[in-house]
């Protein structure tokens, strides 16, 4: 009996677009030499600078160097968490994220579940950033999932990916709003176990890979009302994106874009994905309807 089935291939494959070794740049403000005279002093090249004794490559002072912080996804920062209202595969649910901080040479992680009736997957996404170029970038991405397919039989397992290379989804800090779009082509390295509850098909740990690439747009800033009714600047990002390759010997191409709003202090407060295929109805949904451990600006 075949366990496969578009609903399987479609939330395995579609684990890849999750959004975020890192670099230590402080992603708030561009480096300057603010007092003029192009000694490098207070620049990249001078004594705070990253060839010098303060600098990134931690010079023989011994200093550690700064954390990657960036207020529009404050994963710098443990402790907070939001909740969602979402949809998923068709039914109604919930989402939450939560901050883990930094987990070791100067990478950083949160937590991205989702439950939404028979589905639900938790997993943890590895962060980091300036890896090619400034901005925010996923590594890699590990944890589980359980659904019911044919309505009857449930189904569940483990799924991890590195990412080759990492992806950008946010830029830096002071470049939001003005860099434009930007484009990726990566590769979803996965790996996945299957348990159909004792009736088989039930699989050890298997690999696979798909490739995305695409594009991430930006569509300025709007106004966004906040659980509580708080107005705010929502800064609005389209990923326009193909993906191909094979999740279990079965092939996944597929065309789609999701639309996502960050707010910041807060993060990403409002997801919706579609498939190309069919957009009348999304994917999944995103929308906050709590936040603890965080505050907006």
């Amino acid at each position: 009996m075949s366990l496969m089935t578009a609903k399987t291939v479609w939330m395995l494959g579609g684990l890849g677009l999750l959004a975020s070794c890192g670099g230590t740049f402080d992603q708030g403000a561009k480096d300057e030499d603010t007092d003029g005279d192009d000694d490098g002093s207070d620049g990249v090249d001078g004594s705070d600078g990253q060839d010098g004794s303060d600098g990134l490559d931690g010079g023989d002072d011994g200093e550690v160097p700064g954390p990657c912080t960036h207020a529009y996804h404050p994963i710098h920062d443990a402790g907070w968490s939001k909740t969602f209202s979402a949809t998923y595969n068709g039914q109604s649910g919930t989402a939450t994220e939560e901050g883990l901080g930094n987990i070791g040479d100067d990478l950083y992680a949160y937590r991205d579940t989702i439950s939404a009736g028979t589905d639900s997957y938790s997993v943890q996404v590895t962060v980091g950033c300036d890896y090619d170029g400034e901005g925010m970038y996923v590594l890699n991405w590990a944890g589980d999932y359980s659904m019911t397919v044919f309505d009857i039989l449930p189904m569940g397992g483990t799924v991890s990916s590195e990412l080759s290379p990492s992806r950008k989804y946010l830029p830096a800090e002071y470049a939001v709003g003005s860099t434009g779009s930007w484009s990726y082509s990566y590769s979803s390295n996965m790996t996945w176990t299957m348990d159909s509850g004792g009736l088989g098909g039930d699989t050890g740990a298997q690999g696979g890979t798909v490739t995305y690439t695409g594009t991430y747009s930006e569509l300025g800033f709007e106004s966004y009302t906040l659980p509580g009714g708080e107005s705010v600047q929502a800064y609005k990002l389209i990923n326009e994106y193909t993906s191909s390759g094979d999740v279990m010997g079965a092939p996944i191409p597929q065309e789609g874009y999701i639309e996502q709003w960050w707010v910041k202090g807060l993060g990403m407060v409002k997801e919706v994905s579609y498939d190309n295929a069919d957009t009348s109805t999304p994917l999944m949904t995103k929308t906050l309807t709590a936040f603890t451990g965080l505050v907006p600006e």
